[in-house]
This record gives C-alpha cells, structure tokens and sequence, in this order.
C-alpha cells in the first residue's frame, strides 16, 4: 500500500504545482475574479466535455459497454446514499449555510479533481469510467441539487438537463462509441488538442479561488468539521469497504472501482459556490469549503486511491 501511497502521491503533487501555478495566479492578479470566470467557462463547456467524448472514441465493446452501466448504478446509489447521510449529519444553524453544507456533502468535485486524476493513473480506461459518473453527476446536480440549494421544486428544468455540456458530452460519446464511428482527423484532433488542457486549466482555476479563500472562517462552527471530514474520509473508506462486498460478491473490476473512489475521495465540488451565489445562499461559506477541502483533499485523495488499489487490485 505504501508503494500505491508514493506512487499516488507523486501524481496529485504534479497537480499540485498547477494548483500552486493558478495560487500564484490569483496573488498577483495575472487573473480576476471576471477572467477566472471565463477560463471557467472554457473549462466546462469545451475543455471537460472534449476529454468526455475523446474518452467514448473507441470500437465497441459488450464488456465496456457493461462496465459503464455498472459505474452508472454505482453512481446514482452513491449521490443516493451521500444525500441521506447529508440531511443526517447536517442540522441546525442557519437554512443557508445549511443548503450549502448539505450540497457540499453530495456533491465531489468529480470533473475537476477526478477526472484529471483518473487520466494520469488509469489512462483512457478511467477517463472513460469517470466520464459515465459524471454524466450522473450532472443528471442529479441539475435535479436534486437544484432543489436541495434553491428549496423550489421548480427549478428542475428538462431543457437544462439536456443542454448540460457534460450530459451532452457522454451523449454524443455513448452514441459514437456504441456505433464505432471513427470521426475524421480535422474533428478528432481539435478534440485531443482540447482534452490534453483537461488537467492543466481546471486545476489553475481551483488554485486561484485558493488564492483568495479566508481559510480561518471554515473552523467557526462544527458542522464544518463535520462536512469536511465526511466529503473526504468518512464517506470514501465507506464506499470502499460497500465497493469491496460488491466486488466479492459479484466479481466486478477492481481498476472500474478504483476509478470510482477517485471520484467519490474527490474535494466539494467547484458547483457548490456557482449553485449558492445563483440561489443566494451562503456563498461565502461554499467558497471556503470548496478551498479548504481542495487543500486538505492533497493528503486525503493519495491515501483514499492507494487504499482502493490495494483493495481491488
């Protein structure tokens, strides 16, 4: 297990220095809050979703094919199971800071942690399994994390849904990986060019709201505690050790689970501060959150994976 520590640990370091690489960003304003925002943007709408469907260019295969609608089930139970522990562990204080506790419980920052980590240690096999979680990701940000944030029912949005840049992504990749289609270099090679920013930008945007996080604010009451110790240690060794029943039980693939603690090890998720701004929640509280448990996330994710691999592996 020490080996998979060093040899994990060795990977987010190199995430890491791009974390400190948009830190150092932040401090000396080459970016603002309004430049950030953009790169942002970028980010979600044509960096992430370009390493989705680069990940779904391959020939067919039942096995992969199975193998993603067992990352799916997995996923849909975990965010089931997260949300009730959520409203569990997670009471008193005030409905606002509540709203974004709760949310930050749920939801992992799979896109931007997850997805880059998966592609330095699993390769395309594990962007291709992280990319199945995120599409339930959205699928349930988008529904239940609408409502859990707003409190109205009515936020729920069909259209959103499908316009949803990482659900069109795994969309338009089920399609071409279920179909074989081989797209022509002129589209595939602006897709590779595009994916290979996948681990660099996301990583420079988290350092720069690093850079501007009251980190001393997160410590003033114990749900903090308690949020942040559940996002990034309680919650994965439990779905280890559920993954490890399962994996016994029905012969599952131990590199499939282990991408998948990738994702659930993962720090809040980046949605947590755009959901409590756009809902007016406590957005300062969300920022913090997403800041601390990012930095914290560089001890815990290296030993959360290297369990997973020893585990299923």
């Amino acid at each position: 297990m020490l080996g998979n520590i060093l040899s994990t640990g060795e990977q987010v370091l190199i995430l890491v220095v791009l974390l400190a690489v948009g830190f150092l960003c932040g401090k000396i304003r080459i970016f603002n809050d309004q430049s950030i925002s953009h790169l942002s943007a970028f980010a979600l709408k044509i960096v992430g979703p370009c390493a989705i469907v680069e990940s779904f260019c391959r020939q067919f295969d039942s096995a992969m094919l199975r193998a993603m609608g067992i990352v799916a089930l997995l996923a849909f139970a975990a965010h089931a199971l997260y949300a009730a522990v959520a409203y569990v562990c997670i009471r008193g204080g005030k409905e606002p800071t509540r709203r974004v506790l709760r949310y930050g419980i749920v939801f992992a920052n799979c896109g931007y942690m997850g997805l880059p980590l998966q592609q330095v240690l699993f390769g395309a096999d594990g962007v291709f399994y992280g990319a199945t979680w995120i599409g339930v990701y959205n699928l349930v940000a988008w529904s239940f994390g609408l409502v859990l944030m707003s409190g109205d029912r009515r936020q729920i949005s069909f259209k959103k849904l499908l316009l949803n840049p990482g659900i069109l992504a795994v969309l338009t990749g089920i399609v071409i990986f279920v179909c074989s289609i081989e797209l022509p270099t002129i589209i595939l090679q602006p897709i590779h060019y595009f994916s290979a920013l996948n681990v660099p930008v996301p990583m420079v945007i988290s350092g720069y709201y690093l850079s501007k996080a009251d980190l001393r604010t997160i410590w003033k009451h114990a749900n903090y505690y308690i949020t942040i110790a559940l996002r990034l240690a309680v919650i994965p060794l439990c779905s280890i050790g559920l993954m490890f029943l399962l994996q016994k039980a029905f012969r599952l693939d131990g590199m499939l689970l282990a991408a998948c603690i990738v994702d659930i090890a993962a720090p809040v998720a980046a949605a947590t501060t755009m959901f409590s701004t756009l809902f007016r929640q406590d957005s300062e509280t969300a920022a913090n959150l997403v800041s601390i448990s990012t930095l914290l996330s560089v001890l815990t994710l290296p030993i959360m994976v290297a369990l997973a691999q020893s585990v299923f592996l």
